[in-house]
């Protein structure tokens, strides 16, 4: 598994990794329906608006990890691969 790298001596975690993830093994999760408009936000590359504490967040809808978004006060900056955005 390519679980991510090291980039500016910071951890960044790899799509794959979060795809072999369950929402209880993540230390922070945004919890999403399929029919939210937060989902095909997200889906879409956009950022969104949360209360987790600033750390990386492993974005789940209706229980299967999407992907990964760095929170940052109170905004989740999407990390959703660009060539599986639509």
């Amino acid at each position: 598994w390519h679980l991510g790298e090291v980039r500016k001596g910071r951890f960044i975690p790899s799509h794959s990794f979060a795809l072999a993830l369950r929402p209880e093994q993540a230390q922070r999760c945004l919890r999403l329906s399929a029919t939210s408009p937060e989902a095909a936000a997200y889906l879409a590359g956009h950022t969104l608006a949360t209360d987790l504490p600033n750390g990386w967040a492993l974005v789940c809808v209706d229980g299967f990890p999407l992907g990964w978004g760095k929170v940052t006060d109170g905004v989740l900056k999407n990390h959703y691969p660009k060539g599986l955005r639509r």
